[in-house]
């Protein structure tokens, strides 16, 4: 049975083809348009930190448990 491509991959393919692909664009990024690109990262930013912090016991038991497993396996 093939595996279909997930999404994520197709669009950021098509995104890599039309960057690879494009010619030179005679364009600037006026002040509007950088400000929502600022807006873009720093919700960004903020989006992960928030995830961070609420999924922050869960992350720490992740990580715990893979360095005990580690350490149990160097004992012998």
């Amino acid at each position: 049975m093939k595996q279909t491509p997930h999404l994520a991959t197709l669009v950021v393919g098509a995104v890599l083809l039309v960057l690879i692909l494009a010619d030179a664009a005679e364009a600037y990024i006026d002040p509007g348009t950088g400000s929502v690109i600022i807006q873009v990262i720093l919700a960004s930013l903020v989006g992960i930190g928030m995830a961070v912090k609420i999924f922050w016991q869960n992350i720490k038991k992740f990580f715990a448990g893979v360095f005990h497993l580690k350490r149990d396996n160097d004992d012998g």
